[in-house]
């Protein structure tokens, strides 16, 4: 009976502590968006408004999630993408990105409000569900823009393999397939 009371008292303990926190880091964030250009979205994310676009791309960065290797047998790759902001002083802002089938189906969405990178930072993302991927043609497409004229970005698809004591591995280069300049764009923080 002592011990049941204990766990009781343990679990409000840390239910308490941890609505706590949330009450802070919701006091947090409406502090944020009270500053100049900001808003609090339904999600409590905080958005900035970039007024000023100078340049933008979608790029289309082919992703193979296996390769044949016998005839009528394939190999089962880990399949990911490297965005790199190769502009020494300025960051880029990621606006989308999305991960498509061989059919073209989008498969998932990566980021759900725009993301800065900053002066040669890289961010990767992982391919989800490689392994039911029909075919060999998925791909990502992704939007970028910047506030000023940039160093273009380097997108690659890297795709591995490790199979008893053998290895594969290899890199797909991303192609511009749009230029973009939207007028503006909200940023999440």
């Amino acid at each position: 009976m002592k011990i049941s009371f204990l766990l009781l008292v343990m679990v409000f303990v840390l239910l308490t502590s941890c609505e706590n926190e949330s009450v802070r880091q919701q006091a947090k964030i409406g502090t944020l968006a009270q500053s100049s250009n900001t808003t609090t979205t339904s999600s409590n994310r905080v958005t900035q408004a970039v007024e000023k676009i100078a340049t933008g791309e979608t790029i289309y960065v082919p992703i193979y999630p296996k390769i044949y290797h016998l005839e009528n047998q394939t190999l089962d790759l880990t399949a990911a993408l490297s965005i790199r902001n190769t502009d020494l002083e300025n960051p880029i802002i990621l606006t989308s990105v999305r991960y498509y089938d061989s059919n073209g189906k989008l498969v998932k969405q990566y980021i759900d409000c725009a993301k800065k990178l900053d002066p040669l930072a890289s961010i990767d993302f992982l391919a989800v569900n490689t392994r039911q991927a029909k075919g060999i043609g998925t791909s990502f497409i992704i939007e970028w823009v910047a506030e000023k004229n940039v160093n273009p970005p380097i997108l690659e698809g890297v795709m591995l393999s490790t199979v008893s004591t053998q290895g594969i591995s290899f890199t797909s280069v991303g192609r511009v397939i749009q230029n973009s300049n939207p007028v503006s764009v909200k940023l999440c923080q």
